[in-house]
Parts: C-alpha cells; sequence; structure tokens
C-alpha cells in the first residue's frame, strides 16, 4: 500500500496519510502538505504497518520503516 508520509529531516515523521487508488468525480479530496525543512515522500508500505491504527506507534514504525530505505 502506498502513503505519504511527512517526516522532519532526522527523520522523526509528522505526518502520514493512504493513497486512494480510486478517486471520485466532484469528491471532496485532501492531502498533507511539507512545511519549511520538512520532506514529503511517497513510501509503499507493508499491510502490517498500513492497518496500525495507533499514532504513535505508526509514526514510530513508519520511521524505521523509511530509514531502512536506500
Amino acid at each position: 500500500m502506498k502513503m505519504i508520509v511527512i517526516t522532519k529531516p532526522d527523520g522523526t515523521v509528522v505526518g502520514a496519510m493512504h493513497l486512494s487508488e480510486g478517486r471520485q468525480p466532484g469528491g471532496i479530496q485532501g492531502g498533507l502538505q511539507a512545511g519549511p525543512g520538512e520532506i514529503a515522500r511517497e513510501v509503499d508500505v507493508p499491510h502490517d504497518i498500513a492497518t496500525i491504527v495507533d499514532g504513535e506507534r505508526l509514526h514510530d514504525r513508519l520511521k524505521a520503516h523509511i530509514a531502512k530505505k536506500p
């Protein structure tokens, strides 16, 4: 599953959202925007990370997952 993840330069996750495969014409859309000095990236994440509902745990797992990427 793809997610947009916003991080600080040190890798701390400040925001994340799932990417939707299907967009509804005329539907409401939202998104994330990186602030000054932050990094926005599209990341493929495994199902076990994508389904975490606890925010702190999700951010910790995303940080570790991104750190493993080359």
